[in-house]
């Protein structure tokens, strides 16, 4: 299993949006959101990381636990 760490940009909500994402100790700078969206319980945002990938993260705002649901490794 996966150890995940987000530290987000904090607006006039908590957790507004990642910024910076650590996982199993290795820190990435998030460079951009592709897409964000909002279902029940949970926001999710598909960003680019420094490592060129793009990670898939969910938010369950419930438990305030951040999951990494699908990553797309860069081409090359």
């Amino acid at each position: 299993m996966m150890k995940l760490r987000v530290e987000c940009y904090a607006g006039h909500r908590a957790d507004e949006e990642p910024r910076v994402i650590e996982i199993d100790g290795k820190r990435l700078r998030v460079l951009g959101i592709a897409r964000r969206w909002q279902d029940v319980g949970a926001r999710y945002f598909q960003v680019r990381a420094e490592d060129g990938d793009r990670y898939l993260l969910r938010h369950d705002e419930r438990s305030d636990e951040w999951a990494v649901v699908e990553v797309q490794r860069a081409s090359g």
